[in-house]
């Protein structure tokens, strides 16, 4: 039986991503606490709220379903000098947290999961890019807060726009991961090692 395919998100971007692969899949967003979720490496955290989003919904799915499922989930925030850049709470925190990062070289990381419900398999794995800012002006700020949907993205700022594409000068280490939060290098072969044919 062919498994069913679920991306454990509400990205767009992540869905877009997933769009580009031909293949039918579902779109089932976990409702976790991602703030209960804590660990003093940025790098390991991001790695547990995936794994926390796959396993939530591999569970909801097995109760409901006898269908195999193929469980993709992932999570993506940056840091710098020991601070997360989370989803901005308004508009004035995305403003803040841009500036912070204007001019500097920060880290974007992605957390990886996928689960297969009928074998149990689980992959987990993250992926990071140094990313660098170019030193914005503060009406460069405000208008890309004014006119983006800011509150939605970690770090108040999202790559897979061409607005939020202009606020950088150079990138080094996974594209995908950075540009959409989703390293296509790692959900392919792991589609494929789970029998998906892509």
């Amino acid at each position: 039986m062919q498994p069913t395919i679920i991306l454990a998100s509400q990205s767009k971007q992540r869905k877009l991503l997933m769009d580009t692969l031909g293949i039918p899949f579902e779109v089932l967003p976990a409702d976790i606490d991602e703030k209960a979720i804590q660990h003093a490496d940025p790098i390991i955290r991001a790695e547990l709220i995936a794994q926390a989003k796959a396993r939530e919904i591999a569970r909801t799915w097995s109760e409901k379903s006898d269908t195999p499922a193929v469980i993709i989930a992932a999570d993506t925030f940056c840091f710098m000098d020991g601070e997360l850049f989370e989803k901005p709470v308004d508009a004035a925190d995305a403003i803040r947290m841009i500036t912070a990062l204007s001019g500097k070289i920060s880290t974007a990381v992605t957390g990886f999961c996928m689960i297969q419900t009928e074998t149990g398999v689980e992959k987990l794995t993250s992926v990071q890019t140094s990313m660098s800012v170019r030193e914005l002006s503060s009406f460069e700020i405000s208008r890309y807060v004014e006119t983006n949907e800011v509150t939605q993205w970690s770090g108040g700022f999202s790559p897979a726009y061409h607005e939020g594409m202009a606020l950088f000068d150079s990138i080094s280490g996974s594209l995908t991961s950075f540009s959409h939060g989703f390293p296509m290098e790692i959900v392919v072969p792991s589609l494929r090692k789970a029998g998906i044919e892509i």
